[in-house]
């Protein structure tokens, strides 16, 4: 298999404009439809779901399926695919376009920003998607409440819920006029201390270079115990697919179902730590956060600029802010430059 480096560049730039310059999906289509040389043949314009299925496609790694699906018959016509079950499908190895870790750090942005995502209101929620359980690891809902004469409300109240009938582990109400402008004035006090920020980067970097290395001999082991089990398997295919040997499906089922049982269990470990490893951040994350961080202080120092809800929401994001909140309801803000003075406690006051 021969890899179209026109095509592939473009899969590159993708990947680069979603993980390293930290474009939106939409903005990588602003990007990508500026040039008509990058726009598909058979397309005007790129698509969100197109650079959606690119983001978590594992072909780009070199990791293909063969057997997948399956039609079926539905009313006569033979036209309906379906999934087969995990363990029939056959591993296919190609050349690779991007590296794991790259793709690793896409997927985690994905599932963060997915975790942004919530029912649009009226109302802006400062903290929606990052305000987090400590307990059951589940984000709080945003809720509104109209005026009520009877419990004698006059103005539209703004909550964070944690509700066991939505499958939290309590019941617990959290103000969110209050808890926005706390944690907002405590990362505006993070970003306005020079020497907080510099500690808080030698931290990280220092945090991630012994984690790093750490993880990164697991690593080495499990990938060595991974491509054993690849390899029987793969001696497997070949025993199935040789008419001499003679091997039937169900021989061939049950023998695969027990390799890729072992397989399974390395690989989940596999991903749990290429899933901490993605979550470290790089040198270059941590240079471009100063620089984000430099070019934040300066703005907020200025008289005239007054940051929008909008731009709260973009210094959180780069700063990967997540707001936990304890059993006994205190708040912990944590982010990529770790828990350092002026990202700490907030003590209860709702």
């Amino acid at each position: 298999m021969r890899i179209k480096e026109d095509q592939a560049e473009i899969v590159r730039r993708i990947f680069n404009y979603y993980v390293n310059e930290r474009l939106s999906i939409r903005g990588i289509i602003i990007q990508l439809n500026k040039t008509p040389e990058l726009i598909p043949a058979r397309s005007k314009a790129w698509a969100k779901s197109s650079i959606s299925k690119i983001l978590v496609n594992t072909a780009y790694i070199g990791i293909l399926y063969y057997n997948k699906s399956k039609r079926q018959r539905v009313l006569d016509v033979n036209n309906k695919r379906l999934l087969r079950d995990k363990q029939e499908w056959i591993r296919i190895d190609i050349p690779p376009i991007i590296d794991e870790n790259l793709f690793d750090r896409a997927r985690e942005q994905l599932k963060y920003s997915r975790g942004l995502v919530r029912k649009i209101t009226k109302s802006e929620y400062l903290l929606s998607g990052i305000i987090i359980c400590e307990d059951c690891g589940k984000a709080y809902i945003c809720e509104s409440r109209k005026p009520d004469p009877s419990r004698r409300t006059i103005n539209e109240s703004r909550n964070y819920r944690h509700r066991k009938s939505a499958g939290h582990c309590s019941n617990h109400i959290i103000s969110a006029r209050k808890i926005d402008s706390q944690v907002w004035d405590r990362i505006v006090e993070f970003l306005l201390n020079p020497e907080t920020i510099k500690e808080g980067y030698q931290q990280a970097i220092e945090k991630g270079k012994l984690d790093n290395q750490r993880e990164i001999d697991k690593l080495d082991e499990l990938n060595r115990s991974d491509a054993k089990i690849e390899q029987r398997l793969r001696n497997l295919i070949k025993a199935y697919t040789d008419p001499d040997i003679g091997m039937n499906k169900d021989e061939f089922l049950s023998q695969k179902i027990q390799i890729e049982q072992e397989r399974t269990q390395i690989q989940t470990r596999l991903a749990e730590i290429k899933s901490y490893l993605a979550d470290i951040p790089t040198l270059e994350d941590l240079k471009s956060l100063e620089q984000f961080t430099n070019e934040a202080r300066e703005r907020l120092q200025g008289e005239k600029w007054k940051p929008t809800f909008e731009n709260k929401r973009l210094v959180m994001k780069r700063l990967n802010i997540k707001v936990i909140v304890s059993s006994d309801q205190n708040i912990k803000i944590s982010g990529m430059l770790g828990n350092v003075p002026g990202l700490m406690d907030i003590p209860c006051s709702w």
